[in-house]
Formats: structure tokens, sequence, C-alpha cells
């Protein structure tokens, strides 16, 4: 699992101590210092492939604050909890993609969950949607995700 703090243009991968008071666990702290007008929002990504963590870091740079990667169903659940983020972005390329949906929205029924998907596939856009996703999007439509990301 890796954590990202992020400022204007500016990332951190030093783990330290934080005293904003957030739920997360000690190993994955980060300190970082809000403008008064800055809302603090965290997003946890959920893709197998390291390229697709790597482009949604990216895309999500200059909106999210903290960003927690996952690979796994397992590294996920195990993460969520201490983190809480405000959304939950899974690559619809991992196999597990539903479960986690699922389970995620199980431990916290407000969770805010994200399926991105390579094409429109109108079987799994209705499986996610019946796990309880907050939206189904596709990988080309960054402008939608970020305006979601953006609304809060």
């Amino acid at each position: 699992m890796t954590v990202y703090c992020y400022t204007t243009f500016v990332w951190f991968h030093t783990v330290k101590s934080c005293s904003q008071g957030d739920r997360i666990p000690a190993k994955i702290r980060l300190q970082f210092k809000w403008g008064s007008n800055q809302k603090k929002m965290k997003l946890l990504v959920i893709a197998t492939n390291p390229l697709v963590r790597r482009m949604l870091r990216t895309v999500v740079a200059e909106t999210a604050s903290y960003l927690c990667e996952c690979s796994t169903y397992e590294e996920a659940m195990a993460n969520y909890d201490g983190f809480r983020p405000d959304f939950v972005l899974i690559d619809s390329a991992l196999s597990d993609n539903v479960r986690v949906a699922s389970s995620i929205r199980t431990a916290d029924p407000r969770a805010r969950v994200v399926l991105l998907a390579d094409h429109d596939d109108a079987d799994l856009r209705s499986a996610a949607l019946r796990a309880g996703a907050y939206r189904y999007l596709l990988k080309e439509d960054i402008p939608a995700l970020i305006e979601l990301i953006k609304r809060g």
C-alpha cells in the first residue's frame, strides 16, 4: 500500500506524524498544513495494474490531499477502515471489483464507491450499482471523474 499527501505541486512519500486528528493508521500517517478554505479530500484507489494506479494518481493530484493505493481486495479491506476515504476508485479490471464495492458499502453505507471501466458493459454496470457503487464511469471520461471528486 502506498499513501501520498499532495500539495499543489509537491507530493511526499515520507511517513510523518499526523496532527490533524485524521483516522489514518499509524503506519501511513502524514503531516500536512491545511489552508482555512481547503477541504481534506481522501481517495482510495484499488487497481491491480500499477499503470492504472499511476494514471489515477496523476489525474487526481490537484484534487486529492491524501491518496491510498491498494492492489488487492484483501489490502483494500485491511486499510479501508482506518483510512476512511471520501471516495473509493475501483478499476474494473480488478477481478473482485463488485465484491470490493459490496464489502466496502456493507462496512460503511455512506461510502462513495466509483467503478472505473475501460468500456461500457451493461452487466458490469448493473452489478456494480446493485452492489452499492455510487457511480460507474469510463476511464476515458476523466473530466467527469474530476468533477465528481471536486463536488465531494
